[in-house]
């Protein structure tokens, strides 16, 4: 079969399964921004070259803001020591675990030509998902970017340093400071999630007054005792 293809001894680098079909993908349409890189060049092959030692194809395929990454390998062997002379087509563990990609073979350098093809199509639901959550992301930021600078606003006597994405810290001292959640449900609610330092006993009595008397905290003590 004048497709099928083959490693034979004392092949020369051009003549490598691997580098003939580099050649025949940088000819496809898909490919025309595909990067295609190889494990090793002529150079460093030709002064180490071994029989089994052919170089590994490393296809980058750009989707909108994503990229997918295609390996192709030729096998020679398989690990038992047959002769399988074939195309192995494969993908990262993170792709052929969220998109359920399986490795694919072929013996033909249309076939694997086909089956990258194929490999590009199946991950292009995992990659659409990806860019959704990419931009939620950068959604919610913006808005956790706004809220943060509305409370800054608000609280303009008090200095708040930028602590993660949805919170703020307030510094007092080195030893005393307050870290404050911006409520993502609530846009006038804010969440004091940790507070550090050494108080009194009056202090704590000061504290504790504040919270146990917040309307909301009583509410939900009413409601619990007529539950």
């Amino acid at each position: 079969m004048k497709d099928q293809a083959m490693h034979k001894i004392n092949s020369t680098w051009e003549e490598l399964p691997t580098i003939i079909l580099a050649e025949k993908i940088k000819k496809e349409k898909w490919a025309v921004s595909t990067t295609i890189d190889l494990s090793t060049d002529k150079a460093a092959w030709e002064l180490n070259s071994a029989p089994w030692c052919d170089p590994k194809i490393t296809l980058t395929v750009p989707y909108k803001t994503e990229t997918m990454t295609i390996y192709v390998i030729w096998m020679s062997v398989n690990s038992k020591g047959t002769v399988v002379d074939k195309f192995k087509i494969e993908t990262p563990t993170y792709d052929r675990t969220s998109a359920n990609i399986r490795t694919k073979t072929s013996k033909t350098f249309r076939g694997a030509i086909s089956k990258i093809e194929d490999t590009i199509i199946a991950l292009i639901p995992s990659k659409d998902e990806a860019i959704k959550r990419m931009e939620e992301a950068k959604r919610w930021k913006r808005k956790m970017d706004s809220k943060r600078e509305e409370l800054k606003e608000q609280l303009n006597d008090v200095r708040l340093a930028e602590y993660y994405d949805n919170s703020v810290q307030y510094k007092a001292s080195a030893s005393y400071n307050m870290i404050i959640t911006l409520d993502e449900k609530h846009e006038s609610l804010y969440r004091i999630s940790n507070l550090n330092g050494q108080f009194t006993i009056d202090e704590i009595r000061q504290i504790l007054k504040i919270v146990g008397t917040n309307p909301r905290a009583v509410a939900e003590r009413l409601l619990k005792q007529s539950q």
